[in-house]
This record gives C-alpha cells, structure tokens and sequence, in this order.
C-alpha cells in the first residue's frame, strides 16, 4: 500500500487526509501508472481541477465537477492535493 502524504507546507497532502465535505486543488498524481493517471484524466480528475470529497467509508468518493467517482484507499492516498482558493 502507498503512504498517504501527511499534510505538509501550505496545506499539500493527499486526498486521503481531507475531511468529510472539504475542498482542494489538485497539484499532481504520484505513484500512478500512465493508464490508470489516464483513466482519471477521462473524469476531470487532473492537476488544477477541484475536487470535494463526499465520503471515506467504505470507499473514498470525490466529486469533481458534475461527476463523482469511487476510489479506492490507495487511489486517494496516491492523489496530491491542497485547500482550494476561497471563491470569494
């Protein structure tokens, strides 16, 4: 299993570390394959894009955009991300 990045410096650490209902910036995907960074890709999920993380149990589930999608821990462990930019 992928150790999640615990949170650091201006709020980077990965997904696995958001909390119920939190909103963050992806910065990058580490530690996954080409396909499987691609297949992400095809949901929105790339760096810049903002994602919200609906649920942890019993998997880990974001919304980005208009989709929601099913991860699993090492999937969200393996996505870097840090506190959106406040929208006001």
């Amino acid at each position: 299993m992928l150790a999640a990045v615990a949170p650091g410096p201006e709020g980077v650490r990965t997904v696995r570390y958001l909390a119920r209902g939190e909103r963050a910036e992806v910065v990058h995907l580490a530690d996954v394959a080409s396909n499987r960074s691609n297949a992400l890709a095809v949901f929105g999920l790339v760096p810049g894009s903002e994602v919200v993380l609906l649920q942890r149990l019993p998997s880990y589930v974001l919304q980005v955009g208009e989709t929601v999608l099913a991860l699993e821990e090492a999937v969200a462990s393996s996505i870097v991300v840090r506190a959106a930019a406040n929208p006001d």
